[in-house]
């Protein structure tokens, strides 16, 4: 199967493209759904140790993070998949559906960069000693995260919504 790259994915029709990143976020979703059992299944075995403290307690608010809002992101890409199905008959209501899932998706950005704050923090003082360039480093890291979460939660959305509108304004 070849890989599917974003400027051949923009060329398809509107259904396509909501089809392969709605199933792209369902699977995205679950994946981290799969690291979380993974990390479940390792982190209570550890020893109650003060060196895995830190590790222990950062690894706990991951956990959390992901239970409350992989959910989510699978419910939008199933919700995608669906509006996909849907797109031919849904004539008038499509540009108000797609451009609910571009605000859900961004508010679901919103959410998870808010929510993953405390994540950075307690991963921080796992090693207290990042002075200068780690530290540098891992803002640089951190922003570039959250930049590419967001371009991929709602760019390929405003694509879809842009195309919509523009294939309203051919009829």
């Amino acid at each position: 199967m070849k890989p599917i790259l974003f400027k051949e994915l923009f060329k398809k029709e509107p259904k396509k493209i909501i089809r392969t990143v709605g199933l792209f976020y369902a699977g995205i979703g679950a994946w981290c759904f799969f690291g979380l059992k993974l990390m479940k299944s390792t982190v209570y075995n550890f020893p109650e140790d003060k060196e895995l403290e830190g590790f222990n307690r950062t690894s706990q608010i991951l956990q959390n993070i992901w239970t409350t809002y992989m959910p989510f992101l699978i419910m939008i890409g199933l919700s995608m998949v669906a509006f996909s199905f849907a797109l031919e008959r849904l004539k008038e209501q499509r540009i108000v559906i797609q451009t609910g899932i571009l605000v859900v998706c961004a508010i679901w950005v919103i959410g998870y960069s808010v929510a993953f704050i405390p994540y950075l923090q307690a991963f921080q003082s796992i090693i207290p000693e990042q002075r200068g360039l780690l530290n540098g480093l891992n803002y640089i890291y951190t922003i570039f995260g959250f930049g590419a979460v967001f371009a991929l939660m709602t760019i390929p959305n405003y694509k879809v919504l842009k195309k919509l509108k523009d294939e309203n304004t051919a009829m």
